[in-house]
């Protein structure tokens, strides 16, 4: 467990080396969190006051169990990177970045980065009054929910921050609150199926004119309440 006033780490290589496997970190003033971790590890509760969140894991799974979250900002909140260059991101936790209050505001994005799948996880983008921060996930050797549903909502705003998701296999991703689609990539080259599914009440935006060029899959469906609607290599 860390507690600071100001920070832990600092931005670019300035970060603390954690060798554990839980972390429970808090920044309860201005200040960023700037972790490199070795082991196999689970974050509990990661937060700040309004700062950047990095945690980088270069061999082994990360596990997201509880909130990794940055708190609200006048004209910019914190945004959260999570790179597990080695393995797995996935848990039932949350990863969120705070609303930009002030005019001219620009909430944080996020960037979950697994050399395998990503699962679980709910990521949310903060609102703004002016840009909402983007949501871009890679899973460089895997899927995007192999196990288990991705859920995605980008925040309200002005312009409504996008999410970005590349794979090498499928991509399944669920919104509660709303989302809007930028670009869609999967590298395998058997199909695979892109599944992008509502609670019926959260409305599904596509900002790509050419969101289908990149696939490599067969099928995508849209699922939003009762409805159902396929595209065939859009």
């Amino acid at each position: 467990t860390l507690t600071a006033a100001n920070g832990v780490g600092a931005a670019g290589t300035a970060h603390v080396d954690t060798s554990d496997s839980s972390l429970d970190v808090s920044v309860t003033s201005a200040g960023l969190i700037n972790l490199a971790e070795t082991d196999d590890v689970t974050l509990f509760a990661v937060d700040t006051f309004n700062g950047a969140i990095t945690v980088v894991n270069t061999t082994f799974d990360m596990t997201v169990n509880g909130p990794v979250t940055t708190g609200n900002g006048t004209t910019t909140s914190g945004g959260v990177t999570l790179t597990a260059s080695g393995g797995n991101i996935n848990g039932a936790g949350s990863v969120t970045t705070g609303t930009a209050l002030t005019a001219g505001g620009v909430s944080g994005s996020i960037t979950a980065t697994a050399n395998n799948s990503i699962d679980d996880v709910t990521f949310s983008t903060g609102g703004a009054t002016t840009t909402s921060g983007d949501i871009n996930l890679t899973a460089t050797n895997g899927s995007i929910s192999a196990s288990g549903v991705v859920i995605v909502n980008t925040g309200a705003a002005p312009a409504q921050g996008v999410m970005n998701a590349t794979a090498n296999g499928g991509i399944i991703v669920r919104t509660t609150t709303g989302l809007a689609v930028g670009t869609l990539t999967t590298r395998n080259l058997l199909p695979d199926t892109i599944e992008i599914q509502t609670n019926g009440a959260a409305n599904v935006a596509f900002t790509a004119t050419n969101i289908g060029a990149s696939l490599a899959s067969d099928a995508f469906f849209v699922y939003g309440g009762y409805s159902t609607e396929k595209f065939d290599r859009l």
